[in-house]
């Protein structure tokens, strides 16, 4: 998903910035080292970095389709597209902002033949489709094991033959068919011709009543923080409040999503620096970017630099190297919420929500409430088919700093307690209102 938001900003300035930036291409195109093919260690791309032109296609052992072409322009791609390469004579790296983890392509000698010949035709046939689908998953999907999925026989019981032709809510149902099983909020499918997606996640019960629920917390007079998902109060009892809706911000070019995300933060801690006790209520939140997640997280952390969480990407024939996330104090303030922090989450809470959770788990003053999260935590991974359906999977294995995986399972309470549904259908919270009794003096 992140390169395909970098094709989505690049193209988007590309001809608004050409001609201020024509002149300046001799100091800001790609080096030496830079120009070649790269082959993305996961993520399923390629890229042909040429003098002046970047050409991105989309590739599986079954497909290659051509994503775009972008400017070669350093600047261009830093200032509207967020991204930042290094590159050695085998080895790019690309930083992408929004993302914690770089993403690594080794150099190839050559696009691959289905690359080379002409790309996959468009929109092509019933097999042609099944079998980039069914391929995206098999090289990048971790986790069929863990929902008990033979993606084999999934293959052998409803790919089309090479001669067979279906409709497209025939190849619908069959693809729908073939994910069925998958816990996973983040995998789905999703077809623009119709407008219509599916994802195999299970539903949370009382999802129906999140903006209900939602609005019972912020009728205890919450001051928003502008182009985050915060809001906070000081409730009874000098006891901080912080209701997380979501791990997004709305940046531009003159800032970044962290600085936006430590600017809005900083209000918050500064507001909430002389309280007894904070609650950090994540119940309600779905997730968003990791990097959010970390930049709230390091207002609360500590002299000592944890392990906050490390991740591997899924790739065909095994994974990449695990990248080490690591948590610390934000040293451009002097503020440190070191007061004990109750940090609520529920079964919805997930995503970046569920990394925010890790991330914060070991620190000393730090005691989490609630249910198991989600367990959804990998990035999600988007493709597109020869038919122009998009595909989503997730493709990375999240640890964390004890090295336990939650994928499935979400990140386990210090204390159970179980998500009040009918009590707030009646305006009412005995979770929080429990917590505030038992810490008011």
């Amino acid at each position: 998903m992140v390169i395909r938001q970098f094709l989505r900003w690049a193209l988007r300035g590309a001809l608004l910035f050409f001609a201020a930036f024509a002149v300046t291409w001799p100091f800001f195109g790609p080096d030496r080292n830079m120009r070649g093919i790269w082959m993305t260690q996961g993520y399923g791309y390629i890229l042909d970095i040429g003098r002046f032109q970047i050409d991105l296609y989309q590739h599986s052992d079954a497909h290659c389709l051509i994503e775009g072409k972008v400017p070669a322009h350093s600047v261009m791609m830093s200032v509207l597209a967020g991204y930042r390469f290094e590159a050695s004579q085998t080895e790019l790296v690309a930083r992408v902002e929004g993302a914690v983890n770089p993403i690594r392509a080794d150099r190839i000698d050559a696009l691959p033949p289905l690359c080379a010949e002409g790309t996959t035709p468009i929109p092509g046939s019933s097999f042609a489709n099944y079998h980039a689908f069914w391929t995206i998953f098999d090289q990048h999907y971790p986790f069929f094991a863990l929902h008990n999925v033979d993606w084999n026989d999934r293959q052998a019981q409803l790919a089309p033959s090479d001669q067979e032709t279906l409709t497209n809510d025939a190849l619908w149902d069959r693809m729908v068919q073939s994910i069925e099983g998958l816990d996973d909020g983040h995998t789905y499918i999703y077809r623009p011709d119709a407008g219509i997606g599916y994802s195999p996640a299970n539903d949370v019960p009382w999802e129906e009543d999140l903006p209900a629920f939602r609005d019972l917390q912020i009728a205890r007079g919450l001051t928003d923080i502008p182009n985050t998902g915060l809001s906070f109060t000081i409730l009874d009892g000098n006891i901080g409040y912080v209701l997380l809706r979501h791990m997004e911000t709305k940046s531009n070019i003159l800032n970044t999503s962290t600085g936006v995300a430590n600017s809005g933060f900083g209000q918050i801690a500064e507001a909430l620096q002389g309280t007894n006790a904070i609650i950090l209520d994540n119940r309600f939140n779905p997730g968003g970017s990791d990097d959010i997640s970390m930049a709230y997280a390091a207002f609360f952390a500590d002299d000592t630099e944890r392990l906050a969480f490390s991740k591997r990407t899924r790739m065909s024939g095994g994974y990449s190297e695990p990248t080490e996330i690591i948590l610390r104090r934000n040293t451009d303030t002097e503020i440190h919420l070191d007061q004990p922090v109750y940090l609520l989450n529920s079964e919805f809470t997930a995503s970046a929500a569920e990394i925010f959770t890790m991330a914060i788990q070991d620190l000393p003053n730090v005691t989490i409430l609630g249910e198991p999260t989600a367990g959804h935590l990998s990035d999600i991974l988007e493709m597109r088919l020869p038919n122009g359906w998009i595909v989503g999977l997730s493709h990375q294995i999240y640890l964390d700093g004890h090295n336990v995986g939650y994928e499935g399972l979400g990140v386990p309470p210090d204390q159970a307690i179980a998500m009040p549904t009918d009590a707030l259908r009646n305006g009412m919270d005995p979770m929080i209102d429990d917590l505030l009794a038992e810490l008011r003096p």
